[in-house]
């Protein structure tokens, strides 16, 4: 049997796991990770998405048939409109504001859409030192470097252009001397405050 073939009461999980479980699916060991108490560490009034188990529809095969899912003990339904250029597009239908979504996340017992659950993006509570740290590595990345700025930088990648290289090697060096200013200012700033213990 073919690994990417339509059969009628399947789904494929990651991994090729296949269930036989007739109209609905039962997909409670498809992540194994539930969140616990680690969120009181974290001084952010909203939680982070990456934090939380997700269901996603593209990473999924489902036949066109198949209507609903089970996953965490909750029934979650499966709509398809019709795509631009032809074809359907499956989605899943969010139990609580009943929109369409290719995602949903499991918190305790609740499987809902980001905006139910009221999660944020990592980069929706980032300073803006940590957007420049962010930035610079997507830089270091692009060269071919080491991430991070405090490590030294290399050399020019091959079949790169001499000016790009210039221009992004400019960037990446101002943006880690600012960061690397900012660090130094955060910390004579704080280098008068007691350590407690």
């Amino acid at each position: 049997m073919h690994a990417d073939s339509w059969h009628h009461g399947q789904v494929r999980a990651p991994g090729n796991q296949r269930r036989r479980q007739g109209r609905d699916y039962d997909l409670d060991g498809f992540h194994r990770f539930r969140p616990t108490n680690f969120l009181r560490r974290v001084r952010m009034t909203k939680s982070k998405v990456h934090w939380f188990p997700a269901l996603n529809i593209r990473e999924m095969s489902v036949h066109p048939r198949e209507r609903a899912v089970h996953w965490y003990g909750c029934r979650i339904e499966i709509e398809r409109t019709p795509g631009q250029l032809g074809g359907w597009r499956s989605w899943f239908v969010c139990p609580e504001c009943r929109k369409h979504f290719a995602i949903l996340r499991a918190s305790g017992d609740r499987v809902a859409c980001r905006q139910c659950l009221g999660l944020a993006y990592q980069c929706q509570s980032e300073t803006a030192n940590d957007r420049l740290l962010r930035r610079a590595d997507k830089l270091r990345k692009r060269l071919g470097w080491q991430p991070g700025v405090i490590n030294p930088s290399g050399g020019r990648p091959k079949y790169m252009r001499w000016d790009t290289f210039v221009r992004l090697r400019l960037e990446c060096l101002t943006i880690s001397n600012q960061v690397l200013t900012n660090y130094s200012t955060w910390v004579k700033s704080h280098s008068g405050l007691r350590r407690c213990e």
